[in-house]
């Protein structure tokens, strides 16, 4: 298989590097706001810092809710189907997350 070579100019790049950036900022405000939620409406004492990841206490939080409303799979990721089962199950947790859910993803 031959190889491709891409030539990318500075002004590319630049704009590779801007786009990352934001995509992990924005990243890093929801993350927020999930742990934000679920210490108001679950009182999971998560620190408020953006981070997440395998086998994190937010993770562990995330799929302590994903079993209450019957999300599967269970596996930590807030994301569409959990957001969707929360409205249809949690609708009085559902409104306290549309107001701490930043403009972003979803």
């Amino acid at each position: 298989m031959a190889k491709k070579i891409i030539r990318l100019t500075e002004s590319d790049l630049e704009n590779i590097v801007k786009k990352v950036i934001r995509e992990q900022s924005e990243e890093r405000k929801m993350t927020m706001a999930v742990q934000k939620f679920l210490n108001q409406v679950m009182n999971a004492k998560l620190e408020v810092d953006g981070l997440t990841g395998q086998n994190s206490k937010t993770e562990a939080a995330i799929m302590k809710l994903q079993q209450m409303l019957g999300v599967t799979p269970t596996d930590g990721v807030w994301g569409p189907d959990t957001e969707t089962a929360l409205e249809n199950k949690k609708p009085e947790w559902f409104k306290v997350w549309k107001k701490l859910k930043p403009g972003i993803f979803f």
